[in-house]
């Protein structure tokens, strides 16, 4: 008989993994992790998913709902924000929790100043006046980076997100700060009414994130939250090439529980319901903070 191969009589791992045993656990605890990230917690693009059809076999009768989305978003965002709240908002490894210290904290939220010169060159873009006396919400805050420089601008704000973890960390910043009689934070739902009215709305990089007839129910409720004169600016996605939205076939509920998708709504579509619920589209300015062939704007919009 043939004498067999030394490399056949040992296994293939034996061959492809080192031989400490201690580098062999971090390897295969690594590999592990980042199977974990993929499928449940990882923010992505993907353009198989884009018009995801259902074909993981579940049922018609359950695809994913209003509900069912803000489920899959609260959840998806509480393991961000026990895992990695600060890189989940800004992507950049020195905000990774092995990373964060003193001076890369007050840099991270130095960082949302930006968007209080945004707002401020927006209201002078479009000739909206701001009453900078109010109230301002400050909707899908995360940690609070954008919502304590709003307090540059308003009197008061309030900022509000699904996540708790996130929000327990926006406070517990904020109580450290001369801010914490002018802004506060609360955990959010399906209904922004129990915040009551405010005199500005804002928010970036949120809406995109939910299933269109989620989306376009917020952009209804932003609307009704407005005081007379109110103020809202929000950036939503609009278009994609490949992108569709159907109702009937719509995205399961299981898909949804395991990543984050992007969605847009047309931007007449958006315009048709800020009319619907008493306010004018001032303007809509494109914006690419989405990237990857999306299409997105900022809408300044204004109760009558």
């Amino acid at each position: 008989m043939a004498k067999q191969s030394a490399f056949s009589q040992r296994s293939i791992w034996q061959h492809i993994l080192p031989k400490s045993s201690a580098a062999r656990i971090v390897i295969i605890v690594g590999c592990l992790y980042l199977v974990y990230w993929r499928l449940f917690v990882y923010t992505w693009v993907d353009p198989n998913y884009l018009n995801y059809s259902g074909s993981d076999g579940v049922a018609a009768n359950k695809h994913v709902t209003v509900t069912d989305s803000l489920s899959a978003i609260k959840k998806v965002w509480e393991t961000y924000g026990h895992e990695e709240p600060y890189y989940s908002v800004l992507t950049q490894d020195e905000y990774l929790m092995n990373n964060i210290n003193e001076q890369s904290l007050k840099k991270f939220y130095a960082s949302g100043s930006s968007e209080a010169t945004r707002i401020k060159q927006l209201a002078a873009q479009t000739g909206v006046t701001l009453n900078t006396k109010g109230r301002a919400l400050d909707f899908g805050c995360g940690v609070g980076r954008i919502t304590v420089h709003l307090a540059d601008v308003f009197d008061k704000v309030v900022g509000c997100d699904i996540s708790a973890k996130h929000i327990a960390l926006a406070e517990n910043y904020v109580s450290h700060t001369p801010l914490s009689n002018r802004v506060s934070f609360v955990v959010s739902g399906a209904s922004l009414a129990p915040l009551g009215e405010f005199d500005f709305v804002y928010t970036v990089i949120v809406l995109q994130h939910m299933i269109p007839p989620l989306q376009q129910d917020m952009i209804a409720q932003f609307c009704k939250i407005l005081k007379p004169n109110g103020v809202a600016m929000f950036h939503i996605p609009t278009y994609h090439p490949e992108y569709q939205w159907r109702e009937d076939v719509g995205i399961t509920k299981s898909t949804m529980m395991k990543v984050m998708m992007t969605h847009a709504t047309p931007k007449l579509t958006v315009e048709r319901i800020v009319a619907e619920n008493g306010c004018r589209v001032v303007s809509a300015i494109p914006e690419n903070m989405v990237g990857d062939n999306w299409q997105s704007h900022i809408f300044v919009i204004q109760k009558s």
